[in-house]
């Protein structure tokens, strides 16, 4: 019985379960909308032939699913909208910024057939587009698909309009090579109609305007044909028709869209147009036939061109350069601008030419001038485009020197309503020869809101070290922004800084994120102590902490680049920017601090290396890749107070680093190659004694790899110093790898390599022969800094040993050139430096090959240390009470350490500030003599186409906390380079940073920093939210720090409007 009824529960089970699902099925049935689905042939209207891989939409615009339905009416009155704007139905539901409507999307077949299965039913939008067909998409067909229903579409697509265009990016042909030019277009007619143009002119020179229209043709003519009609009629006097022919249109697709080439007969020298025309439409082409090169360098102060032979780079002479200067003549609708010639030369026997700058006029065409250049073979037109040599001087500025000059503030930043005291350094002439302007010459200061209004404007004076100072108050309602303190010298010029006026809430308290070492091995932990303190010394308790770890590869500057441009590294030379780029975000995460205001944070560098290098570059340094981290900390206390910290460390391979420095980068076989090696602990940066093992073999290439196939190798030992020096003799040229290999005292690996150019007769570098590298070109300089009056030895390798090399020196202006024939595998060049290139100069090489310029330039530096001023910064004591005198003593001596009298400005400023913004002063040196940017530009003829509120009280009443404690612009060290400064702080409890910036007559330039506290032995902080509402209830904290050597018992008194409250507290030492 109880079987029976076992069984009878089961059966009642299942039944009810199969009732529920065929429930299921019956009401997702019933729910399921009306499907239909949609066959169709997309074909040309014109030729009704299909159309391959069209593109075909359908948008529901009436569903028969009730519960679906759109609103026709308000669709309607939207695309009308949309068509009074112009804009186009097919994109209504973007540009109205509505929901997207349900569509189904497709492609086409071979056959121009598609389907569309189980759609809902309804009406639909049809869209559809081929290469160069589509429907009308003002007025797009429809279609009705019903429930279970087939609907068979077949959509017959317009053509576009007719078209043509050329596949041309390469103009420039030798005389023996055919010309050849793509053309691509879409019309009725079966024919192309060619016609072949050369330029020519009887007149001594061709009309400049001739020049524009070449050059506006080669770069592509995007103006409309009607205007290329007209040009082609303008200057039809200087076009004779030299070639025609009317060949069939082949190759066209199932829409009728064809691609062909077609093939001009070869021509002698000179410059051509092949107008094209097919139906209605017409482009041209410019083809110039030359064996002529053309290189410019183009700079303010001298221009040059270089003409070589096309194919070989060898040097041309006789070829005539002839610059036109542009001029507006007449007025309003007559006026017009007419060209003259300005210079006219012939290139020597190097292939060059060299012209003075010209000084521009006010009626000059501001496009600057035209170039023209004529083979010394034809006498043809070879090449013609635009340079700018002309300089904007007005006559005051001819007879005078250059200005140069900086203004800078007491600190970075500043609120409204605060005073800004500024200071000004101006200079006459140039790096590395400047000199003080006139005693007394006038200065007029204006400074300039935001919107570039003058709100404030003084008059003052040089003094006899050329330099000047002011302050201006802003008001407490000025609008925050960047402010212009714009000074005009004389009749020198103008200099100006920016000044940024903020509405900040200074910080009362600074992070200090400290990793407890700088150096980590893989298999170490990363610890961080993270500490939050107020200003004055005081921790911060239970602060939230959130964290972000960034990592990149760390770079050295050793290495000689392999692409074009090879630049230095300027950061020491520019100070300390922190936060521009830091790489790739690898750990982020949250902390809370303890009572004390600390926070640890630990991380495994195995979670923080890459995995896996399969994508990464190779390099010759790749074993030894160390990684730099940054990591950022971000805190919010009690309160709603913000601060920020970082730091850096760094994860290596192993504890030691070895360097190699070749007495030489380059030389002969069969003489003796020195390498000093210097071996240091990373940590520690102290020397280590230890044996280190060293290889040096030539570079082989292994089918798609390069192996080292050792020829010489032993053993070295470093000294205390931590140095030691190897010596081989290479018998062999080529490719040397000198390769040291070691391991540290844990037993972690390292290696450091070195590349050595090893030449004779028969040299051959790794990379010969390959295709790829046909025009390559390598240079190299033996050092990268340099005195004035040394020379730079640049070795130079190609595999062409016919190779001619135009090298010219390069900077604010071009310096200097020659041109050098290969001595064989490899050239050695001298490059003489002089004060001239102070402090920088880039050496360009340029070679010529097969319709190609090939270019390599490097950056050199130049007087380092010429202008440096040594500036040193001390306090009689680190730490003061509030309102206590500060004694500082300034030293200045010059770059050999011998003492220099000089002016110098002190700032003594809230270290607070820093943290919302970081001053600079190294950019005040910088002014002078920071780096130039190459303003030499080279240009070829065969180019290719293709922040609110302030700190509380303790125990008195202090009521002075500025941000700036004392600002003095014109403190002058005495003739041992001495002086003394006593001032008063001010209330604050806090932290302050003093820099002083100063300068000598003959502009050597300099600063230093100092930092001191101000605090005192006990000191309360009341912990209290930024905001409260009226019935809130709050906790109100107060932080007490005895800041002596024993425990005191504090009575604290808490005043309200509701009354005193007193409490006795025991607060340790320190």
């Amino acid at each position: 019985m109880m079987v029976w009824r076992k069984v009878a529960h089961i059966a009642l089970g299942c039944t009810l379960l199969l009732a529920f699902q065929l429930y299921g099925v019956a009401e997702l049935i019933r729910n399921e909308p009306p499907r239909g689905s949609v066959f169709g042939i997309v074909y040309s209207e014109r030729t009704l032939a299909p159309i391959p891989r069209a593109f075909v939409r359908l948008e529901l615009i009436e569903s028969f699913d009730e519960r679906t339905q759109p609103e026709p009416a308000q669709e309607e009155e939207t695309v009308q909208q949309n068509r009074l704007q112009g804009w186009s139905d097919r994109w209504w539901w973007h540009e109205a910024g509505d929901a997207y409507p349900s569509a189904w999307e497709t492609y086409a077949d071979a056959q121009g057939r598609f389907q569309l299965r189980g759609i809902p039913a309804g009406v639909y939008r049809v869209y559809a587009d081929g290469k160069v067909h589509s429907v009308d998409y003002q007025n797009p067909p429809r279609i009705e698909v019903k429930e279970g229903a087939r609907v068979d579409a077949e959509l017959a697509l317009r053509p576009r309009e007719p078209f043509l265009d050329l596949i041309h990016p390469q103009a420039v042909y030798y005389p023996d090579e055919p010309l050849r030019l793509g053309i691509r277009g879409f019309n009725e007619d079966d024919t192309l109609r060619l016609t072949l143009y050369r330029v020519r002119y009887t007149e001594p020179y061709a009309p400049a305007a001739l020049y524009d229209f070449l050059r506006e043709v080669r770069y592509g003519w995007w103006r409309r044909e009607g205007e290329l009609t007209r040009e082609l009629e303008r200057f039809e006097p200087y076009m004779n028709a030299v070639w025609r022919q009317q060949p069939p249109i082949r190759g066209r697709d199932p829409e009728g869209l064809f691609t062909q080439y077609v093939e001009v007969p070869k021509q002698p020298e000179g410059t051509y147009l092949l107008l094209v025309e097919s139906g209605s439409n017409r482009r041209v082409g410019l083809m110039v036939v030359s064996s002529v090169a053309v290189v410019s360098k183009v700079s303010s102060e001298a221009t040059e061109f270089w003409c070589t032979d096309l194919r070989t780079g060898q040097p041309i002479s006789g070829a005539e350069v002839v610059i036109y200067q542009g001029q507006l003549h007449g007025a309003g609708d007559n006026q017009r601008i007419v060209y003259t010639p300005l210079r006219t030369g012939r290139t020597n026997a190097n292939g060059l030419w060299r012209f003075e700058p010209i000084t521009r006029s006010p009626n000059d065409d501001w496009r600057g001038q035209l170039v023209a250049v004529q083979s010394p073979r034809s006498g043809e037109l070879i090449h013609w485009g635009r340079i700018d040599t002309a300089l904007y001087r007005s006559d005051e500025a001819r007879t005078s020197e250059p200005l140069h000059g900086v203004i800078y503030t007491e600190r970075p930043i500043y609120r409204p309503g605060h005073t800004v005291h500024f200071k000004g350094i101006a200079r006459l002439g140039r790096i590395p020869n400047y000199k003080t302007p006139p005693p007394d010459t006038p200065v007029q200061i204006s400074v300039l809101n935001p919107r570039d209004e003058v709100i404030y404007e003084t008059r003052t004076r040089l003094n006899r070290m050329g330099a000047f100072h002011g302050s201006f108050s802003t008001s407490p309602e000025a609008e925050t922004g960047y402010y212009r303190i714009v000074a005009r010298v004389g009749a020198y010029g103008e200099i100006q800084q920016s000044v940024p006026i903020s509405a900040y809430r200074k910080p009362t308290y600074r992070i200090t994120v400290k990793p407890d070492r700088e150096l980590y091995l893989p298999n170490e932990t990363v610890r961080v102590q993270i500490n939050t303190d107020y200003y004055f010394g005081m921790p911060v308790p239970n602060t939230q902490l959130m964290y972000t770890l960034y990592r990149r590869e760390k770079w050295s500057w050793d290495y000689y680049s392999e692409g074009e441009n090879d630049y230095l590294d300027w950061s020491e030379e520019y100070g300390d920017y922190e936060g521009s780029v830091y790489g790739e975000i690898v750990a982020t995460g949250e902390l809370t601090t303890d009572a004390a205001g600390r926070a640890t944070l630990s991380l495994r560098p195995s979670d923080l290396l890459p995995r896996g290098d399969g994508n990464r570059p190779r390099y010759w340094d790749e074993a030894d890749i160390t990684y730099d981290y940054t990591l950022e900390v971000y805190a919010l206390s009690e309160g709603w107070e913000g601060a920020k910290g970082q730091t850096r460390f760094e994860i290596a391979p192993s504890v030691w680093q070895a360097t190699l420095r070749p007495e030489t980068e380059f030389g002969e076989k069969g003489r003796v190659y020195r390498y000093t090696v210097r071996l240091t602990d990373r940590r520690t940066g102290q020397p280590v004694q230890a044996a280190l093992r060293w290889q040096a073999g030539k570079q082989l290439f292994a089918g798609e790899r390069v192996r080292t196939e050792i020829l010489a190798e032993g053993t070295v030992q470093t000294n205390a110093q931590g140095v030691a020096e190897i010596q081989f003799t290479p018998e062999v040229s080529g490719d040397w790898e000198v390769r040291l290999t070691a391991r540290d005292a844990d037993g972690n690996a390292f290696t450091t390599r070195h590349i050595l150019w090893i030449w004779d007769d028969d040299y051959q570098p790794w990379w010969w022969g390959r295709s790829r590298d046909a025009n390559a070109l390598e240079a190299r300089l033996n050092k990268r800094e340099f005195a004035p009056g040394e020379s730079a030895e640049l070795a130079l390798r190609t595999p062409h040993r016919d190779a001619v090399f135009y090298i010219t020196l390069e900077g604010d202006r071009l310096y200097q050139s020659q041109v050098v024939k290969a001595q064989g595998a490899l050239t050695r060049v001298r490059i003489p430096i002089s004060r001239e290139q102070i402090p920088n100069a880039y050496i360009s090489v340029c070679m010529v090959r097969n319709k190609e310029l090939v270019q390599r330039v490097l950056e050199v530096k130049v007087g380092e240390r010429v202008g440096m001023l040594q500036v040193s910064l001390q306090t009689d004591k680190p730490r003061y009470e509030p309102g206590e005198t500060l004694t500082a003593r300034i030293q200045t001596t010059d770059a050999q350490g011998r003492p220099t009298p000089a002016e110098l400005s002190l700032a003594v400023v809230d270290e607070a500030i820093y943290s919302i913004f970081e001053d600079h002063p190294a950019s005040v040196r910088a002014a002078f003599y920071g780096r130039r940017w190459n303003a030499v530009r080279t240009d070829f003829s065969a180019v290719w186409l293709a922040l609110q509120g302030d700190k509380g009280s303790v125990e008195t009443v202090r009521r002075d906390f500025p941000d700036t404690a004392f600002w003095q612009p014109t403190i002058t060290t005495d003739a041992r380079g001495q002086a003394m400064v006593r001032l008063k702080l001010p209330d604050n409890l806090t932290e302050w940073r003093l820099t002083a910036i100063g300068h000598t007559a003959n502009t050597q330039i300099g600063f230093a920093r100092a930092k001191v506290k101000a605090a005192k032995d006990l000191m309360a902080r009341l912990r209290l939210p930024m905001w409260l509402l009226e019935g809130d209830r709050t906790e109100i904290n107060a932080i007490i720090s005895n800041d002596t050597d024993q425990p005191r018992a504090v009575q604290v008194e808490l005043r309200a409007p509701d009354g005193v409250r007193t409490e006795t507290v025991n607060v340790p030492a320190r």
